[in-house]
């Protein structure tokens, strides 16, 4: 109250000083109070200034009133909209609530590593992660994705039976070529076997690459084109500077010497941001199993330069424009189900240790309390002990 009162004052005062000033410079009308004046009066200026430190209570109030109406109306032109939702800073549930939104480079690159490798813990050792991977995987995938060409026989110039009899050759000579181990460049799986492979990385690692390439044709197999699949971790930085080619060592972005493309963990692109290629190592670069083998880069186009068809195929999920890594399809429950699995394994743990079965004995010992006061007595009446009854046993 008096702080309040001792500016108001002030104000006061200087308007009275401000009316004072004004006719001293030859002005004859003024404003003071509220009240009009049109002909100058120095000495009621005077005496109003000299009684003007002893407000009445009535004017006080009417003054505080006042300020507390501008007051409530300034709170609620700033608290419109999100003021008093979700940007609200005075609630108890958010004003301690204040995240940061970065670039695609500090909120993914830069804890890809680390979410990749708790989504893949939680693949495989969790009873959650692994049944949300296989649920989505067998969901999407089921056995395999088939080929049912439909062409557009009408723009093609032809007629629909030649169409139809274009399909079935068409799918017949592709299912020949996915059904065969050889479409793989490694020789393991077939076609619809990598698409399981491929999608589990997908949803695991974030994302996931399939190079295409070309081997000879082969009595048993007369088409060129395979497949090969690289793991997410592989598609890295390259540590060695590409051979001079790149400047600095960093495992989120670096840069080109000569062209001024930038490689952003592994993909590289030009200044306009657009793809240009991955960068492949040999091994995961910090992988502790194979330190003997040395360490290299390999740079693949994502585009041919002759054909403009695509050598490699990024198999991922962008949620923002300059994304250019996936993310684990796990990483917005991770600590939700790496807590569900704490506490499902401490209730299995507690339910095992309850169903022991323990054996108490109630009935005192006269003696020694120890394992031959409790063995019965034999047929002479003399008391048994642990060692004959062990020599026995043992024969």
């Amino acid at each position: 109250m008096e702080l309040t009162r001792r500016g108001i004052l002030r104000e006061r005062l200087h308007l009275y000083l401000g009316a004072e000033r004004a006719i001293l410079q030859g002005a004859q009308s003024y404003t003071l109070d509220g009240r009009n004046v049109t002909r100058a009066n120095l000495s009621e200026i005077r005496q109003m200034a000299q009684g003007g430190i002893y407000m009445s209570k009535r004017k006080l109030a009417q003054f505080q009133a006042m300020m507390a109406l501008k007051k409530a109306q300034q709170r609620s032109l700033r608290n419109s909209g999100y003021s008093e939702g979700g940007a609200s800073l005075e609630k108890n549930t958010l004003k301690n609530w204040a995240p940061q939104h970065w670039s695609s480079k500090l909120d993914i690159d830069l804890n890809l590593p680390l979410l990749r490798n708790r989504a893949s813990d939680l693949a495989v050792n969790s009873t959650l992660g692994a049944a949300a991977i296989n649920a989505q995987t067998l969901g999407v995938l089921s056995s395999g994705l088939k080929l049912y060409p439909k062409p557009k026989f009408k723009e093609l110039g032809l007629t629909a039976e030649g169409a139809r009899e274009w399909s079935r050759q068409v799918k017949n000579e592709f299912d020949l070529w996915a059904r065969d181990l050889h479409c793989d460049y490694l020789r393991r799986n077939n076609f619809y076997e990598l698409q399981q492979i491929a999608f589990t990385s997908y949803l695991v690692d974030g994302d996931s690459f399939v190079l295409f390439r070309r081997r000879y044709a082969t009595p048993e197999n007369p088409y060129t084109l395979r497949l090969q699949l690289i793991e997410a971790q592989r598609v890295s930085n390259p540590l060695d500077r590409g051979g001079g080619e790149m400047l600095g060592l960093s495992p989120i972005e670096m840069t080109g010497t000569r062209t001024g493309s930038r490689i952003v963990n592994g993909v590289e692109v030009d200044r306009n941001g657009r793809l240009l290629a991955i960068w492949v190592s040999s091994r995961i670069w910090n992988e502790p199993l194979t330190q003997e083998e040395k360490l290299k880069w390999r740079r693949v186009k994502i585009f041919g330069d002759e054909t403009g068809c695509r050598n490699v195929l990024i198999i991922s999920k962008d949620t923002r424009a300059d994304q250019f890594r996936g993310v684990p399809f796990l990483a917005p429950v991770i600590e939700s189900i790496k807590q569900v699995t704490r506490y499902s394994d401490a209730e299995l743990t507690s339910a095992i240790i309850k169903s022991f079965f323990s054996i108490f004995f109630t009935q005192p010992v006269a003696v020694s309390y120890d394992l031959n006061d409790i063995l019965p007595k034999g047929e002479d009446g003399q008391q048994h002990h642990f060692r004959d009854w062990q020599r026995d046993f043992d024969g």
